[in-house]
């Protein structure tokens, strides 16, 4: 019986050229470029997701609107001081918040290399999060920037958004002095409104609301420490003592009784009271009564006083008589003689000749 040649030789070519495709397949899935480590906020996991397809970064000769650079406003060391204002006109009204939380921190990395490092690295789509410099050329973003921008945009592009209150727990970072600073001790203080991106592999990433600050769950190597804008920290009132109650200023007071008896009341007699408490007794008044009143001082300033003028001459009120005057007259004041006790008469003899008619009958 005859062989084909041909047969002898098509079973084998069949299994090269299947051995041949599935090693370009292999090739492919090795030549993904997938996010590289991220260390910056104490995780070495990768995003496990591969991010969207990157464009081509454009030359900064012909710069891209969104990614013309704009300086940093950095006001009590905010990474953005102008974050929760944009934050506020981007996500009021928005029919998807997650879409527009994440709009607003692409649109707020795109427009400042030094945002962008920051949260980039937070994802591992950038090498140092310190460093920017190589981020910006000639007032745009580098192209080297925008290839950093558009991976953290793919990243985005598989992460969820939402709103969630930052860990009081954690570490505040800030700028200072233009640099990268995170907080020497842990605590957020202040308002803890942030932005939580969860990516696929379960990464979690906080985002302040009222300052674009990174809130790390340890310090970060490289990271200098320094003063971020955490509030300085509220001092607890002091710890009332039992029996007290803390009145409305913030002072510890015994409360008041509703027994009279804890009150004291005047007793029955000036040295005793009744009830019980601490009342002091008032004592008992021993200055005797003055027996003469004190001279009244009639001099005014400047010389001068009241002159005592007498209304009669010395000597001549009855029974009285002054130091140094004269003696009262001794001749006596004649005595005026009575009334007549009849009408005198036209002849003034007293008697009246006609008879006398009352006038008022």
């Amino acid at each position: 019986m005859a062989v084909s040649t041909s047969s002898r030789f098509k079973t084998p070519a069949i299994v090269l050229s299947i051995v041949f495709v599935l090693m370009l397949i292999l090739a492919f899935i090795v030549s993904i470029d997938y996010p590289a480590n991220n260390t910056a906020n104490g995780s070495d996991a990768d995003v496990s997701a591969a991010p969207a397809p990157s464009p081509t970064p454009s030359p900064t000769s012909d710069c891209a609107p969104e990614f013309v650079q704009e300086a940093g406003v950095n006001e009590d060391n905010q990474v953005d001081s102008d974050f929760e204002t944009e934050y506020a006109a981007t996500v009021t009204g928005a029919a998807n918040l997650s879409e527009a939380q994440k709009a607003i921190v692409l649109k707020r990395s795109a427009s400042n290399a030094q945002r962008l490092a920051i949260w980039a690295a937070q994802f591992g789509a950038h090498d140092d999060q310190t460093e920017w410099q190589s981020l910006v050329e000639d007032g745009c973003l580098s192209q080297e920037g925008q290839a950093v921008y558009y991976k953290l945009a793919g990243i985005f592009s598989v992460s969820t958004f939402e709103e969630a209150q930052a860990p009081e727990n954690g570490y505040n970072s800030g700028i200072n002095n233009g640099n990268l600073v995170i907080s020497p001790e842990p605590g957020i203080r202040g308002d803890l409104r942030a932005i939580k991106i969860t990516t696929p592999d379960g990464k979690v990433v906080y985002i302040m609301v009222r300052c674009g600050n990174v809130v790390y769950d340890a310090p970060p190597p490289g990271v200098p420490p320094g003063t971020t804008d955490n509030p300085p920290p509220v001092t607890p009132p002091e710890v009332c003592p039992p029996d007290q109650v803390r009145n409305v200023n913030g002072v510890c007071v015994t409360p008041k009784s509703s027994n009279p008896d804890d009150y004291k009341k005047p007793g029955d007699d000036n040295t005793t009271d009744s009830g019980t408490g601490t009342k002091p007794r008032v004592p008992t008044v021993t200055t005797p009564p003055e027996s003469s009143p004190p001279p009244v001082n009639t001099s005014v300033v400047g010389g001068g006083g009241v002159v005592d003028t007498p209304t009669n001459t010395p000597g001549t009120e009855t029974g009285v008589t002054a130091p140094d005057a004269a003696p009262a007259p001794t001749t006596p004041t004649p005595v005026p003689s009575p009334e007549p006790t009849v009408n005198p008469g036209p002849d003034n003899s007293g008697e009246n000749s006609e008879e006398v008619v009352n006038p008022y009958p």
